[in-house]
């Protein structure tokens, strides 16, 4: 076999498995959605417990979580 015939020859090989391969690479590609949206839902879940240090602080002082409620836990803390 020559060398343009192989060359012909894999191409052709080349031609006929990317159906095949792009299928698969859809179904990784939706899997991977999948995967992307629990671990955004997981995320999201755990971000939405946690008081912002910059947002107003739940106890209504109208001082910032950081600087009222935050410290509360700290040495030296008067409120």
């Amino acid at each position: 076999m020559s060398e343009d015939e192989w060359k012909v020859r894999i191409n052709a090989d080349f031609i006929a498995m990317l159906p095949e391969a792009v299928s698969v690479l859809q179904l990784f590609g939706e899997g991977m959605d999948e995967r992307r949206k629990m671990q955004l839902n997981k995320s999201q879940s755990v971000r939405s417990n946690k008081t912002g240090r910059n947002v107003p602080c739940p106890c209504g002082s109208g001082k910032k979580y950081k600087k009222c409620c935050a410290l509360k836990g700290q040495e030296g803390y008067l409120h």
